[in-house]
């Protein structure tokens, strides 16, 4: 799997958004698939070369471990260490971690100067002058086995209740004090940085002294993110210093079921003019299966999946809803189809032949052939869970994820945005079926040419 576009084949956009300069923030934006994540990386590696910096005085944040195992392969390429790649979350705690290490250290300190008055006091009323006296009430106490757990116990659940920022920012300013330096990086880049808050963006600048982030508004999955106008606003930008327009490689015939999918006019029109007009090679509708019930829609889900790994398709399976994921992986493996399921904990094979199930918000900067998307039920099952516009963001970036095909699924009466699917089938984006035997897509109809035409008739 190698998705890597090769420098000489980018935009004259994209190598400038990789070259530029350092001395202030910089904020890049684009649609799905205009090239990001390899500016990113090349921008990395091109800092990396350019910069005299050190090596681990640098971080790419990724919006999951998925993504990192997605970019490991591209990491080993353009040999940028994967210790460097993280979440924003791993990074949290590991900064939480070290703030607790260093009040452990102080508190221990404090004990035991406290402890040395007190025995300096009595040591001498009970003529106990001796040091190994001291050492030795030291151990039988266990003070240092007390502090342990109670900052491991009871500190450690405080600041996991704490403002996670705030913790941050002061663990952060505790490890400057203590590297005796101003910033812990000379450069910080996001990747999918429209998921990132506010607040989080004042800490990567107190990190870092040059941070650049890579954001578009249209995937923003996380109700915590910042808009666009904010981020530039913390990263004292009037404007995204490159916007990149052209798309690598994009399935025009998804682009529409996509643009479906786009709130506001204007960035559906946008979006739909990044696409190429006439697109090359074969390709299949995206199509919608509107089953009985949620029986039928798994084994037709799992009937779909097959035939995708037959035709050798990287498969993605993804949810817009966590409560439907394991009920429907239970139901594939009840039918005898095994997936990977996606999540923070565990190591990903990208390349094992088997689909990937995951929630679409998981799946930022990752693609795949088919994109299998079931479980589309209204909000009437469970209401306090969601709402119309966060699923429509949810399905933009799942159909994103997409380089051949598109499959949903959903029970009939209980489907969401109906509407525009049917609007798309009318169009003849996309293909609507429902429960019984899989039907070939219709083939398009000509127009019968007439018999005797008026020229025959009336005469010149």
């Amino acid at each position: 799997m190698n998705w890597l576009v090769p420098r000489s084949k980018l935009t004259v956009d994209q190598v400038r958004a990789i070259e530029m300069d350092i001395e202030r923030h910089r904020a890049v934006v684009g649609s799905p698939r205009s090239g990001k994540t390899n500016v990113l990386l090349y921008r990395a590696r091109h800092l990396m070369d350019n910069y005299p910096v050190p090596i681990g005085k640098y971080r790419i944040f990724v919006s999951s471990n998925a993504q990192k195992e997605y970019l490991r392969p591209a990491l080993k390429e353009m040999d940028i260490p994967s210790d460097c790649v993280t979440t924003l979350g791993d990074w949290y705690r590991k900064l939480r971690k070290s703030y607790l290490q260093e009040m452990k250290s102080k508190a221990r300190e404090s004990f035991v100067e406290t402890f040395s008055a007190a025995f300096d006091v009595w040591g001498k009323k009970l003529g106990l002058l001796d040091k190994d006296d001291l050492k030795f009430l030291r151990n039988s106490l266990n003070f240092d086995k007390w502090i342990d757990q109670f900052y491991d116990r009871k500190m450690a659940n405080r600041l996991e209740r704490k403002n996670n920022f705030a913790i941050s920012k002061i663990a952060l300013n505790m490890t400057k004090l203590m590297t005796k330096s101003k910033f812990l990086y000379d450069f910080i880049l996001v990747d999918d940085g429209q998921d990132v808050g506010k607040s989080a963006y004042g800490v990567l600048k107190t990190a870092s002294m040059h941070v650049t982030t890579f954001m578009d508004s249209k995937q923003q999955a996380s109700s915590r993110g910042a808009g666009e106008k904010e981020i530039l606003s913390e990263l004292e930008l009037r404007r995204p210093n490159v916007n990149l327009l052209d798309i690598y490689g994009g399935p025009a015939h998804i682009a529409p079921v996509a643009a479906a999918f786009v709130g506001q006019e204007l960035e559906r029109a946008a979006f739909l003019t990044q696409y190429p007009v006439i697109e090359k090679g074969e390709r299949q509708r995206p199509l919608l299966y509107l089953a009985q019930d949620d029986n039928d829609e798994i084994n037709r889900l799992a009937e779909v999946a097959r035939s995708c790994i037959g035709n050798g398709d990287r498969v993605a399976i993804l949810f817009t809803r966590l409560f439907d994921k394991q009920i429907y992986i239970e139901g594939l493996k009840n039918a005898g189809l095994m997936v990977d399921e996606i999540d923070n904990e565990k190591e990903i094979d990208f390349n094992n032949g088997r689909p990937k199930a995951m929630a679409c918000e998981k799946a930022k900067s990752l693609t795949f052939d088919t994109v299998l998307m079931p479980g589309l039920e209204s909000e009437n099952r469970m209401p306090l869970l969601g709402s119309d516009s966060v699923s429509q963001e949810e399905l933009f970036l799942g159909i994103t994820r997409a380089e051949r095909w598109v499959y949903f699924s959903a029970i009939e009466k209980e489907c969401p945005f109906l509407d525009r699917f049917e609007d798309l089938e009318w169009e003849r984006k996309l293909t609507i079926q429902r429960s019984g035997p899989i039907k070939p897509e219709p083939a398009p109809v000509q127009a019968e040419e007439p018999e005797e035409s008026l020229k025959d008739i009336f005469g010149p």
